[in-house]
């Protein structure tokens, strides 16, 4: 089956299920002070959180929803999610799959395109830091809407391009550096594509800011000292509500639903 996940640019014709390794994986989501093993365990925290509400805002407070995590990579969100909500992973890359296996979310190795799952299959549905690697992110977002049973909800993370560490960082920023992103645009093409897909769009804001430094431009303990500030404030504000109405956090986050049958 023809995968719609673009390739990294340094290895093209390399199969994705292989070129998202570890090698990737230890690259862009690697342990740090802030995030152990590459869990983001407060930035999970707080998109777990925003899904169950927006669950229960559909009326299923009173049963465990069944949600697919489109590009799950290692599971971390699915588990977050594990102790309200039935979970399963999806991801293109063999090593992720395995990986969120390990953690405990069952999970498939499977690229996001059309019949990778039985329509209306979920309840909910999310796609985190993974439209940005498509060569056509319409096309994943018509299968996540056709995953979705009708009423359906959806939560979408993709890099900003009006964000504030863009501006300060120039080709630098974080959202440049990743060579498999292939769909970088403006928010307002985000959110004509999500309606294009059929989704109606709930809200739309943007989270906090991930890529310092970007004052202090040398290495040393002046650079590490703002580092550990900006994160500490940003997890601070990701506990708060991860989803601002301020234009200029790093990723844009988006809060979808799939329309509900006409009454016959």
């Amino acid at each position: 089956m023809p995968s719609t996940l673009c390739q990294p640019g340094a290895t093209s014709g390399t199969d994705p299920r292989v070129a998202y390794n570890a090698r990737y994986f230890a690259r862009f989501y690697g342990a740090s002070r802030f995030h152990a093993a590459g869990d983001k365990p407060v930035v999970n925290w707080s998109l777990s959180r925003m899904l169950r509400r927006l669950c229960a805002r559909n009326g299923w407070g009173a049963r465990q929803p069944r949600i697919v995590h489109f590009g799950c990579g290692q599971g971390f969100l699915a588990k977050a999610c594990g102790h309200w909500s039935r979970n399963v992973g999806c991801d293109i890359a063999l090593f992720a799959a395995g990986r969120a296996m390990a953690n405990g979310v069952e999970s498939v190795c499977a690229a996001l395109e059309a019949g990778c799952f039985r329509a209306g299959a979920f309840d909910a549905a999310t796609a985190i830091d993974v439209l940005e690697h498509l060569n056509d992110p319409q096309a994943g977002l018509r299968t996540m809407s056709d995953s979705l049973r009708p009423g359906g909800v959806a939560l979408v993370t993709v890099p900003n391009l009006g964000s504030l560490s863009r501006r300060l960082k120039g080709r630098q920023w974080s959202g440049y550096r990743d060579r498999t992103h292939r769909s970088l645009v403006e928010p307002e093409q985000w959110v004509e594509w999500f309606r294009a897909a059929g989704f109606e769009v709930l809200r739309v804001g943007t989270d906090a800011l991930w890529d310092p430094p970007y004052f202090c431009r040398w290495p040393g303990r002046l650079g590490g000292l703002e580092r550990v500030a900006i994160l500490m404030a940003s997890n601070l504000a990701m506990m708060l509500g991860p989803q601002w109405r301020w234009s200029r956090g790093d990723n844009l986050v988006a809060t979808l639903r799939k329309p509900a049958r006409e009454a016959e």
